[in-house]
């Protein structure tokens, strides 16, 4: 079953468990198995919030964007999402795959490895600080104006 909280295919009503929205979304998301996280828009080097926040909740984004994609994952030997190209863009294909790992937890599981790593160069954390999960991009200006005062 898709359930959709957005304007494509609403089909649900997006239930209230917090009252700031991005937090509100992640734990509505943490209710899946999987996420599908399409951009609106493919543009070289572009990745929205949207891969991120079904990391962050840990359901499991199917993602359809960037080619680059790999260079903002968790892990650079631990695949954490399912990207819709791989499969051709054959809905059917991608239908059947996430049926096969949603019957086989450790399959599913092993889209998780990444949280047992050891990031000690704490290359994801740097690119999750860099999103709106940390700082708005007028927090970074503000920081920027005040260090430049000093």
């Amino acid at each position: 079953t898709l359930h959709s909280y957005g304007g494509c295919f609403h089909n649900r009503e997006e239930p209230q468990l917090t009252e700031q929205r991005s937090e509100n979304k992640r734990k509505v998301l943490q209710r899946y198995k999987f996420y599908l996280s399409f951009e609106n828009n493919i543009i070289k080097d572009y990745v929205s919030e949207k891969v991120f926040d079904g990391l962050l909740a840990g359901t499991l984004p199917v993602y359809q964007g960037a080619e680059s994609i790999d260079l903002f994952m968790p892990s650079e030997s631990n695949k954490a999402i399912i990207k819709f190209d791989d499969f051709g863009n054959d809905m059917s294909k991608l239908a059947a795959y996430l049926k096969e790992l949603a019957s086989d937890e450790a399959k599913y599981e092993e889209y998780f490895t990444w949280k047992e790593e050891d990031d000690t160069s704490g290359r994801f954390q740097s690119i999750i600080d860099m999103t709106a999960y940390k700082y708005t991009s007028m927090c970074r200006i503000c920081e920027a104006v005040h260090k430049a005062n000093r």
